[in-house]
């Protein structure tokens, strides 16, 4: 990893948060991380840096998981609370 590419240490520290520092999360930990910082995020008025942080969050988090064990799309939808 280039010192470019790293992760920033405030972003790095707010995924092990978000992670209960799990190194090795399942896939449906990272979404249950990543709804928990949604709803935090939708319940105030988003207007703060640390909402911003939030959302970058709720990315990497995401990105970071595990390609084995995707969600069934149904899965995904609950959890936000959408339907299709």
């Amino acid at each position: 990893m280039t010192e470019d590419s790293r992760v920033p240490e405030e972003l790095d520290a707010a995924m092990r948060r978000a992670l209960d520092d799990n190194p090795s999360p399942t896939a449906t930990e990272v979404l249950e991380a990543a709804e928990r910082l949604l709803d935090r995020v939708l319940s105030g008025e988003c207007q703060d840096r640390s909402s911003a942080l939030d959302l970058l969050t709720v990315d990497a988090v995401n990105r970071k998981r595990p390609a084995q064990q995707e969600p069934r799309k149904a899965q995904v939808h609950e959890l936000a609370g959408t339907h299709r």
